[in-house]
């Protein structure tokens, strides 16, 4: 290996080794918020966004049944209506429990 590589990868050592830190604090609350297609969740998704773990996700969600999207009856901005039918649309902002899933 050439010296100048040697000692340039000698300086970056301190800065690749230095150990990222860590809070332990909990995520920003999201009381008063509901989760439904008609009220602002901007509070709720920008909390569920920062929420370091599942389980401080699903602690953010204020009622159990939160966690069902009913395509029967959607909220009516997910509705696309078209020739051959309609669609509905469960993203994160009408369905902020999909937040942090992947989906």
């Amino acid at each position: 290996m050439h010296p100048s590589t040697t000692a340039f990868l000698l300086t970056l050592v301190p800065f690749l080794t230095r150990a990222a830190p860590t809070s332990s604090t909990p995520p920003p609350s999201a009381a008063n918020t509901t989760v439904d297609g008609t009220a602002d969740n901007l509070s709720l998704i920008q909390s569920l966004i920062l929420a370091p773990k599942a389980v401080d996700r699903i602690t953010l969600i204020p009622n159990d049944s939160d966690f069902v999207f009913d395509f029967n009856n959607p909220p009516s901005d997910t509705l696309t209506t078209g020739k051959g039918g309609h669609t509905v649309r469960a993203d994160r902002e009408s369905f902020p429990p999909l937040i942090g899933t992947g989906v």
